[in-house]
């Protein structure tokens, strides 16, 4: 993780999907989940990593983005740091400096580390999510839909839907670059990626 920290190369990042986690937080997502991601009737939870893996991804990643969040007529710009491979996904997340969150994702298990000051509501489960349907391909993403969801695409547009409601739509707006909306949430995303191999001094 200190190696990915160090190929971001920035200094002052604030904290880009993980305040787009706890926007979805804060706006409450329809039903209670328990420490598994389940609803009480065991339906899965909005906010649950599908089991996917970064083997599915067309290849290797290692990003950095630029985001800008909207919602509520208010927006904000963001940086962040991703890599995913057949070694699994690594997000570091700063904010002045400092590690704010941390996510590992490999073999189906995400641990996450976090600072003492972040709220309870952070949901690192939902931060992979948003990742998963915005970056996994739409073969992989279909083959383990949870029973009652959705996932088509038409054009540049995907929509995730659980029983026929919208819960996600990620729309390509052109190389690397997307925007994610959750309507329930009511926020957007807007995704502007770099590989890092391709950066300049």
């Amino acid at each position: 993780m200190q190696r990915l920290i160090a190929r971001a190369g920035l200094r002052h990042l604030a904290v880009p999907l993980v305040a787009a986690g706890l926007l979805v937080a804060c706006a409450g997502l329809p039903g209670r989940a328990d420490a598994l991601g389940r609803e009480a009737d065991g339906a899965l939870a909005p906010t649950t990593a599908w089991p996917l893996s970064p083997r599915d991804l067309p290849a290797p990643l290692a990003l950095q983005q630029q985001l800008v969040i909207e919602r509520d007529g208010q927006s904000r710009t963001f940086d962040a740091m991703l890599e995913a491979d057949a070694d699994g996904l690594r997000l570091a997340v700063l904010a002045a400096g400092q590690v704010a969150l941390s996510l590992q994702w490999k073999d189906g298990a995400l641990d996450q580390q976090r600072a003492d000051w972040l709220p309870p509501q952070l949901d690192g489960a939902l931060v992979l999510q948003d990742l998963q349907f915005a970056l996994w391909p739409l073969a992989a993403l279909q083959r383990v839909a949870p029973p009652g969801w959705t996932v088509v695409e038409d054009g540049v547009v995907r929509t995730i839907a659980a029983s026929g409601r919208v819960v996600v739509t990620v729309r390509r707006t052109g190389p690397g670059r997307f925007t994610l909306e959750r309507p329930d949430a009511g926020y957007r995303l807007t995704v502007r990626s770099v590989a890092v191999e391709e950066r300049r001094p």
